[in-house]
């Protein structure tokens, strides 16, 4: 389960995601569009970050896993989506989380990814591997087709990737 974020908890992943990318204020502020006193002020809580830039501000610091879910959660999939575009995810990679985010309503079999994306089976595993590797989705077992796995959009319970 994914827990709310506060406004404070947010600014301070901002700021540690920020540090941890080598990035000063107005350099984050450039890449998204804000002056560094935006930034600044976002990180410190004095303002509310406004909820359509988290996107972009979690792509360029490349936030991930559980942190970026709990970042961008209550949101009807659209900054979801924003996200996946402004992020640097190969092209393959965004291709599997657009098919679980828009086709297959969150989870969906190897099958079934192959037929939404049009990825060969070697190419989806890959890319499906490396979207756990990083947190961004886990694979289950499905106890009615005998184990075969499936692709669930989110982290793994109790990982945090920030």
């Amino acid at each position: 389960m994914i827990l709310p974020m506060t406004g404070k908890a947010r600014s301070e992943l901002i700021r540690r995601a920020r540090r941890a990318k080598g990035l000063t204020q107005r350099e984050l502020g450039e890449q998204v569009g804000l002056p560094q006193s935006t930034i600044s002020q976002i990180e410190t809580g004095d303002i509310l970050v406004d909820l359509t830039l988290l996107p972009r501000i979690a792509a360029v610091l490349d936030i991930g896993g559980q942190a970026l879910h709990r970042l961008l959660e209550a949101s009807d999939g659209r900054r979801w989506r924003a996200w996946v575009w402004a992020s640097n995810r190969p092209p393959n990679q965004k291709l599997v989380l657009l098919a679980l985010t828009d086709g297959a309503d969150g989870q969906a079999d190897l099958a079934q990814l192959e037929a939404l994306t049009g990825l060969n089976t070697g190419t989806l595993r890959a890319a499906v591997e490396e979207l756990a590797r990083v947190g961004l989705l886990h694979e289950a077992r499905d106890r009615l087709k005998q184990g075969e796995p499936i692709i669930i959009a989110g982290p793994s319970p109790g990982r945090c990737t920030p």
